[in-house]
C-alpha cells in the first residue's frame, strides 16, 4: 500500500465510522477506536468537524490516549506500515520519473529535479518523519479538544519546551483550551528611592486556559495633580516587557522601574497598563487612576 492508498484508507475509514458512529473495531474498546481514527485521519476528509465533535462529547476517556500519543508517537508497526507504503510510493516516483512522462508534464523542473536528487532512504525518512509530526500534533489538539487537568498539564509541558517543534502546536491548542482566557492585573507594590522608583505590576490569568507568552506592552503615566514634571520608565529600555505563561487561577508579576526625579511628592498619576498573552488572542488594560509615585 503506497503512502497515498493508505491515507485514502484511513480516510475512508473516518467517514464510515463517523457515518455509523464510534463502534468497536477488532476487539477495540470504542474510546481506542475513536482515538486510532482521530490520530490517523487526513484533515481533508471534510467530515473534520463531525469527527471533533465526537472528540469532545467522548471526553476524559481519550485522555490517556492522547497522552501516549503525543509523548511516545506511534507504535513500531504503524512505522514500518508507513515506511513501506512510502517506499512504494518512491518507486513509483521513480518508475515515473524514468519513464520520461515528467518532461511532458506540467511539474517544475526544479520540482522534478529535487525528487531525482533524493534517496529511496532520504524520502522514506521523510515521510516518516512527517507523520510522526502529524501524529503527535493531533493528539495534541485532541488534548485541547477534550480539555481537563492532565490534558492541561501536558500541553503546558509541550508549550513550555522551546526545543520541540510541537511548541507551537501546543500553544495554540492552549489558546483554545475550554474557551477563551481572561486576565486581570493590578499594580502590587512601590519601593525605592524617586531616582529609581520600582513598581511591581502583577497579572493573574482568570482561566479557563493558560496564558501563554505573556508581555506588558507599554505603560504610560499622565499627571493629573502637582507641579508639572516627566515621570520616564528605565527599566525595562523598551517595551514590550516579558512576563512569561501564566497556569489558570495563577498570577505572576514583574517589576518596572521609573525615574521621578523633579516630581514633587504631591504628585499625582493615571497609570495605564496594557497587556497580551496567547499570541494576541488575550488582551487588556489597566488603568490606576490617582496614583503617587
Amino acid at each position: 500500500m503506497t503512502t497515498h492508498s493508505f491515507r485514502a484508507a484511513t480516510n475512508l475509514l473516518a467517514v464510515i465510522l463517523i457515518l455509523v458512529g464510534p463502534g468497536r473495531v477488532a476487539g477495540q474498546e470504542p474510546s481506542a477506536d475513536l482515538i486510532s481514527l482521530w490520530l490517523l485521519t487526513d484533515c481533508e476528509v471534510g467530515t473534520e468537524g463531525v469527527l471533533e465533535t465526537q472528540v469532545a462529547q467522548a471526553g476524559a476517556q481519550l485522555v490517556p490516549g492522547f497522552v501516549q500519543a503525543a509523548q511516545n508517537g506511534p507504535n513500531a508497526s504503524t512505522l514500518a506500515g508507513v515506511a513501506a507504503g512510502a517506499g512504494q510510493e518512491f518507486d513509483q516516483i521513480e518508475a515515473f520519473l524514468a519513464a520520461g512522462a515528467a518532461v511532458n508534464s506540467r511539474i517544475p523542473a526544479a520540482f522534478i529535479q529535487t525528487l531525482k536528487n533524493l534517496s529511496r532512504d532520504e524520502f522514506i525518512t521523510q515521510e516518516v518523519n512527517n507523520f510522526v509530526f502529524s501524529y503527535e500534533a493531533r493528539a495534541l489538539v485532541g488534548l485541547g479538544i477534550v480539555g481537563g487537568p492532565t490534558a492541561l498539564e501536558v500541553l503546558q509541558s509541550f508549550a513550555n519546551n522551546t526545543g520541540s517543534r510541537l511548541q507551537p502546536i501546543a500553544q495554540n491548542a492552549l489558546g483554545n483550551f475550554a474557551g477563551p482566557t481572561t486576565m486581570a492585573g493590578n499594580i502590587t507594590s512601590k519601593v525605592g528611592l524617586s531616582n529609581a522608583r520600582v513598581w511591581t505590576f502583577t497579572l493573574t490569568n482568570n482561566g479557563p486556559a493558560a496564558a501563554m507568552g505573556v508581555q506588558i506592552n507599554s505603560m504610560n503615566l499622565t499627571q493629573t495633580f502637582g507641579a508639572a514634571c516627566t515621570p520616564i520608565v528605565t527599566t525595562p529600555a523598551a517595551f514590550p516587557l516579558s512576563v512569561g505563561s501564566i497556569a489558570p487561577a495563577g498570577s505572576e508579576s514583574t517589576a518596572i522601574t521609573i525615574n521621578f526625579t523633579g516630581c514633587p511628592a504631591t504628585a499625582r498619576f493615571t497609570a495605564n497598563i496594557s497587556f497580551s498573552a496567547n499570541s494576541g488572542t488575550v488582551t487588556g488594560t489597566v488603568i490606576r487612576y490617582n496614583q503617587f509615585e
